[in-house]
């Protein structure tokens, strides 16, 4: 696959420079250093895969310790194609490790010729046939360990789901290539070099992809990259595509998760008060410390039921009944006749009621964490509503003395209306009066009497006589 490439023109572009079974060569283009660097990363860090992550001796005679191998086994990428269909250790409701969350593995070889006997990871028998350490179509896989005649070694060992920001061994990349700006046109070499950038920095075949700017041309401080070169090699536990897909796939989980925090962060009404923040912070930490206890207590009680003799009693009657139960239901489906059935021996009832009693009590725990979670969300839901209630009473209360206020500057702008056209008519008053004034002002003097004076201020037309000299 060469040259394919997707996405709009305004939109990310991805293209498919070349791509085999364990790596993958692409150019990102039309986005930013942080989007490109975080897929980095994720690829890096944040896509889940299996790994061996409990290792158990039962006999190791090899010149290597047993802390030594066991690192070494861990190491060992395994098959993890159908990776989501694990949970989580943590999210899993099992005392220790159980089929839903982990794959079994055991390896038991003993040299009994001269000479070296190499073994391989290909030996390791798995308890899932789609869980399997990587090899290649002509090679047995990774060497373990070399023994000589004589020597044994015989484990268990317990794959796990996680990422490698737990641990590095479970990354499912070898290696990430990540370049931008191949010819230095941002200059971002200027301070990595001692004598010549040309030949401390050889260009690499990306700068064929791009063209090298003009030396002489002012420089844009402004520039950004926008183009991104990525070589994703696998160590062979997940497909490069598959390895992309995922990454991408957990920035958009986070992205959403970012946004509905931030959405619930900026809604007045969705967090209630802040006083509910401290009791939900505490139902979460007992829940959490409930459910990591809960397993150590079903081993506890495996313990003392094997042990003691009143949870003896009860372990081998409630294994006697489930046996009988799973017997008559099996025979009952199959169209068997119904025979007597044999009871387990008193070793096997002991083990099969041990199981069922810590089983049961990791089950009664998590019902009970579940009911506490709803009921939990109930109240902190009807608190919700009766503080919007609230709320909404108080928004109403003040809406109504914003329409009183509003009534009251309504009647004060009347009186003021009223006012202003009472001093508009007595100023057209005086300012007619004041042109009578003036046009008086331009003719000869006048005699008034105190008659005339009354009669002009009353608004009536006077007529004045020249006073003669």
């Amino acid at each position: 696959m060469n040259g394919a490439g997707v996405g709009d023109s305004n939109q990310p572009q991805i293209r498919i420079r070349s791509l085999d079974k364990t790596s993958v060569d692409f150019v990102l283009s039309n986005t930013q250093l942080s989007v490109a660097n975080s897929l980095r990363r994720a690829m890096i860090a944040e896509v889940p895969t299996m790994a061996i992550d409990l290792v158990q001796f039962m006999e190791n005679t090899t010149v290597l310790a047993d802390e030594f191998l066991a690192h070494r086994l861990g190491l060992v990428p395994l098959v993890s194609h159908n990776v989501d269909q694990f949970k989580y250790t943590r999210d899993c409701t099992c005392a220790e490790y159980c089929k839903d969350c982990s794959v079994e593995f055991t390896l038991h070889v003993k040299c009994t010729e001269p000479g070296t006997r190499v073994v391989y990871s290909s030996e390791l028998i798995s308890s899932n046939k789609d869980v399997v350490p990587v090899s290649d179509d002509d090679s047995r896989g990774i060497i373990l360990l070399k023994m000589r005649k004589g020597q044994e070694i015989n484990l268990h060992c317990v794959a796990k789901k996680g990422v490698a920001k737990e641990h590095a061994k479970w990354s499912p990349c070898a290696a990430v290539g990540f370049e931008y700006d191949p010819h230095n046109n941002l200059r971002h070499l200027s301070y990595w070099y001692e004598k010549s950038i040309k030949e401390e920095w050889p260009l690499s075949k990306n700068a064929e992809e791009e063209k090298e700017a003009d030396p002489d041309a002012p420089f844009d401080f402004k520039a950004e990259p926008t183009t991104f070169y990525f070589n994703v090699e696998t160590v062979g536990s997940l497909d490069p595509q598959q390895v992309v897909l995922t990454a991408t796939r957990v920035l958009q989980e986070k992205l959403v998760g970012l946004q509905l925090a931030l959405e619930e962060d900026q809604n007045p009404g969705a967090g209630a008060n802040m006083e509910d923040a401290e009791p939900w912070v505490s139902f979460k930490i007992a829940s959490l410390l409930f459910r990591t206890l809960s397993k150590p207590i079903a081993n506890a009680l495996k313990q003392q039921a094997k042990s003691h003799e009143i949870f003896r009693s009860l372990c081998i009657n409630v294994a006697q009944v489930a046996h009988r139960t799973e017997m008559n239901w099996k025979m009952k489906v199959l169209g068997y006749k119904q025979e007597k059935i044999r009871p387990l021996n008193d070793a096997r009832a002991i083990d099969a009621g041990a199981n069922f009693l810590g089983e049961a009590f990791i089950f009664s725990v998590a019902v009970s964490l579940i009911f506490a979670e709803q009921i939990r969300s109930r109240n902190q839901a009807r608190r919700r509503r009766d503080t919007v209630d609230d709320r909404l009473e108080d928004l109403e209360e003040q809406v109504s003395k914003y329409r009183q206020d509003i009534d009251q500057l309504e009647q004060e702008r009347k009186l003021l209306r009223d006012e202003i056209d009472g001093l508009a008519g007595e100023t057209a008053t005086l300012s007619e009066m004041l042109m009578k004034v003036m046009d008086r002002g331009m003719k000869p003097p006048v005699r008034v009497d105190q008659k005339t004076v009354d009669q002009f201020l009353d608004g009536k037309d006077v007529s004045l006589t020249q006073s003669k000299r």
